[in-house]
Order: structure tokens, then C-alpha cells, then sequence
């Protein structure tokens, strides 16, 4: 089975924790793979107090693996997060974690994506162009033939 991408969603918001909390217990969850700043899941896993977790950073999709290390398919963030202060300075990485994540699910590397928690509005203030993610995602993918 082909891991899941998991976007970071808003580097300020919760997703990181939610990611660190579901890599912690690894044992419990399909395979994944983060798109994200590897820091700043660095520091999320720091302040929720669990284990610093081993990880295996790439630049290119088609060099994520799975194994005892989290694989980070990096997407950096402009500036350091601020937990619970979503900064428009990181929307270009937000936006690009998505984008990254439905090329790797897209040429194969992935068999889903899973969106963490955007702050919508934003993503608003950095011209994203649409209501949310999901009609990010459907935007992105419009062409593709479905296998239904």
C-alpha cells in the first residue's frame, strides 16, 4: 500500500500537532508521508512534549519512503510559526504543501492526500482564489480522468 501525503495545513494552526499525535502512535495509522516544513513539525512535536521524531526529509516526491523514520517531502515556511496566530507571510507555503501533495498522489507516490487545517481567511489575504481546499484540490485536478 502507497502511503497517504498528509498536507500541514496552517503552520500556526493545529495540524501539525494532529500529525505529530498520529506519528507518535504510528502503530495505529496507515503509512504517511508529511508535506510540510520538517521544523516546524520539529517544533510541534516538541511543544505537545512527545518524542523527537527520526526524519527522513526529501525534496522530491519520488524520493519519500516509508520505514521507521517520518518522511517530509519539504515545503519550508517563509517565517517561524507562531502557534495559534495564523500569519499570511506562510500562505504560499500552506497553499504549496496542498499543491505538492496532489502532484505526489497524482504521479503515484502517494495513494491519497489528507488535508490538514487551513486558515482560510489567510489564505485569502495572498490571493488564493478559492472558497477553500477542496475546490483547490478540484481546481488542480479538473483534467484528470476519474477511475471510478
Amino acid at each position: 500500500m502507497k502511503p497517504l501525503a498528509v498536507s500541514m495545513g496552517d503552520p500556526a494552526g493545529i495540524g501539525l500537532e494532529l500529525a505529530a499525535r498520529v506519528w507518535a502512535h504510528k502503530q495505529d495509522a496507515p503509512p504517511f508521508f508529511l508535506v510540510g516544513d520538517p521544523n516546524a513539525f520539529a517544533r510541534a512535536t516538541a511543544r505537545l512534549g512527545l518524542p523527537t521524531a527520526q526524519l527522513n526529509v526529501v525534496d522530491d516526491a519520488a524520493r519519500v519512503t516509508t520505514g521507521d523514520a517520518l518522511c517530509v517531502l519539504r515545503t519550508p515556511l517563509a517565517m517561524d510559526e507562531t502557534p495559534g496566530a495564523p500569519d499570511p507571510v506562510n500562505a504560499d507555503a500552506t497553499i504549496a504543501a496542498i499543491s505538492r501533495g496532489v502532484d505526489a498522489a497524482r504521479a503515484g507516490r502517494a495513494s491519497g492526500l489528507v488535508t490538514l487545517p487551513i486558515a482560510k481567511a489567510v489564505l485569502h489575504t495572498a490571493d488564493f482564489g478559492f472558497p477553500g481546499h477542496t475546490e483547490f484540490i478540484a481546481h488542480l485536478t479538473k483534467d484528470d480522468a476519474f477511475a471510478g
